[in-house]
């Protein structure tokens, strides 16, 4: 709504909506690593199954988690191997590879995993909702209602 000025001056004069946009928007806020949103989420995924309602993932936050992810999924680790072309008594001497070797890191795997199996898991729940409620008609009337006042 806050893009959508029109739209938003006609709604102004509801307190419904305004409580529902500030609920909504206070949610979304990028305070502290959007730190509303991860609780609401985390609470939404501790509940039972069959209490759980539907909800849509906020896609910019699971895309930065992702790439979080991604970034650091792979890494470079410093091998060492024995250096046997000495045929002195020395101990054999050890020589590090300049680029090491790539290793996978499986908890940020399963991580990465998990964090794509919860959105799924959300649209999934999400996908047929609007069919198991009822209308409410009282909103859309108010919705309809002032957006007819603004328009004339």
């Amino acid at each position: 709504l806050t893009r959508l000025r029109r739209l938003n001056r006609y709604l102004a004069d509801d307190e419904q909506i305004q409580t529902l946009h500030r609920a909504l928007s206070e949610m979304v806020s990028s305070n502290h690593n959007y730190k509303t949103y991860r609780n609401f989420m985390e609470q939404w995924f501790n509940q039972k199954p069959d209490l759980q309602r539907p909800c849509i993932p906020f896609i910019p936050v699971v895309m930065k988690d992702l790439f979080q992810i991604q970034l650091q999924l792979v890494t470079r680790v410093k091998v060492e191997t024995k250096d046997n072309n000495n045929n002195d008594d020395e101990e054999s001497k050890t020589n590090q590879s300049p680029d090491g070797e790539k290793h996978v890191d499986l908890g940020l795997l399963e991580k990465n995993c998990r964090h794509i199996r919860r959105v799924y898991e959300t649209q999934q729940k999400a996908k047929l909702y609007a069919n198991q409620l009822p209308a409410d008609t009282d909103i859309q009337s108010k919705l309809r209602m002032n957006i007819a006042k603004f328009e004339t």
